[in-house]
Parts: structure tokens; sequence; C-alpha cells
């Protein structure tokens, strides 16, 4: 899920009320998920439902709430009374959140995402796979022929592949998997430089400094 993962860039970039306001909607995103899961599970119009409540933070939590219950006999994994009004506080009032305040916002959502997912890729199986599928036939019909779509090789942490592999994956290691994505940003000159030096364009000489370089970024972060 890219907006979880630009909300995790936002928080190392220090841009507080950014990643907040992006961690929030990664987790609407997740609820808006949900309903079609079980819409399609139901032959029922997603769209019927989530639009009625598009614009409406509470009421997407209430109906993302009642669905649950309904559907699984329980309820949800949500986030804690404490860490929705951190969210409310930043939206509604201004707030400015500190660095640790946004970290806990996020390593919550985080949780309450992957706890269903877990849930759902063992559960509704088949479905997910056929949105997934669905979801990249839409990406693909906006994309200019001659072009494909590409996918990153570092893990953005959330997912709705079924091939995602939770098991070894927690919040700490996203922020780590971000700090690797800055770095590249940061030093994107020097890593092109070492993909000349396999071409043959660089010495080896030249190519060692910059290494080292981008070694050192690393460390530091």
């Amino acid at each position: 899920m890219k907006i979880f993962f630009n909300a995790t860039y936002n928080l190392l970039k220090k841009n507080y009320s950014a990643a907040i306001l992006n961690y929030a909607a990664a987790l609407e995103k997740y609820y808006e998920f949900y309903i079609e899961v079980i819409c399609r599970l139901n032959h029922e119009s997603k769209d019927d439902k989530w639009n009625a409540v598009r614009k409406k933070s509470g009421a997407q939590l209430e109906l993302f709430e009642n669905e649950y219950f309904n559907n699984e006999g329980r309820k949800p994994y949500l986030l804690t009374g404490e860490l929705r009004n951190l969210r409310n506080r930043v939206i509604h009032h201004g707030h400015f959140p500190s660095y640790e305040e946004v970290k806990e916002y996020g390593k919550g959502v985080f949780i309450a995402i992957k706890e269903d997912l877990d849930f759902l890729n063992k559960k509704y199986k088949i479905i997910l796979q056929e949105i997934i599928v669905e979801h990249n036939m839409q990406k693909a019909k906006k994309i200019p022929a001659g072009y494909s779509i590409s996918t990153t090789l570092i893990d953005t942490g959330v997912s709705i592949s079924t091939s995602q592999n939770w098991n070894n994956m927690t919040f700490e290691k996203v922020i780590d998997n971000a700090k690797l994505y800055l770095i590249i940003e940061d030093n994107a000159e020097s890593i092109m430089a070492i993909t000349n030096l396999i071409r043959g364009d660089i010495s080896l000489e030249e190519c060692k400094t910059l290494f080292l370089k981008i070694l050192n970024q690393f460390i530091k972060k």
C-alpha cells in the first residue's frame, strides 16, 4: 500500500503532520478494501455502501465495524482511543505531533491493518486474488503504450498481496526499509555511477569511492 509507505517517508523527512494524515488515509483505505471484499462475497455493490461514507471518517469506521462484526462474528482490531484522539488533534485542532507520537500512531495503524490482512489472506484468499488482478488491470489501462507496471524492490510493509510474507515483518522493519529508500534517493547519482562501472564507463577506483560514500550514508541513517 503506497500511501502507508508515503506516511513512513513523511515521518523520516520530519513532515509529521503529513505522516499522520497519510497513516490515517491508509487505515481508511483498508476499511474500504475490507468492504470491497465483503460486498464481493455477498454479491453486493461496494460503491453503494462506500460512497455514502466516503468523506466521513467517523461513518467509515462505523460501517467497517458493523460489517466486520456481522461477517466475522467478532470486533476488528482497532486503534486505541488515545491514537484516534491524536489523529483528531492533528487534523481538526492543528496539533503539531512529535516524532515519537507519529511513530506510535504509525505502529498502531500497521498492527491494525496487518492483523486483519493476515486473517483475510486465509479466509478470503480467492476473492483477494481476484481483486488484486482487477486492480492491476486497471493500473495497466492507465499506462501509455510501450511502458509496463514496475514494482519496488523495497517492501512497503503493508500489502493486499496474498504473496506477502508477514511472518517477520514489523513496523521497525518498515522504517528501516524507508530509510534505505531515502539512502537510494539521496545517492541516486552515485548508484547510477556503479551502473556505469558495470558498463565500463568509469574506473573501479571511482566506484569504490562512491560505494564508500553510500555505505557511510547508510551507517549514519
